[in-house]
């Protein structure tokens, strides 16, 4: 499970600030809906 977490941080770290406000840091965290 914590291999998925760094997935989500990492993929959360290549997202444009605007972007990562559009989507929700909360929606981010749930890998699956991406």
């Amino acid at each position: 499970m914590e291999a998925e977490e760094e997935k989500c941080v990492k993929f959360e770290n290549e997202l444009r600030p605007d972007i990562k406000q559009l989507i929700g840091f909360s929606d981010i965290r749930d890998f699956p809906t991406l």
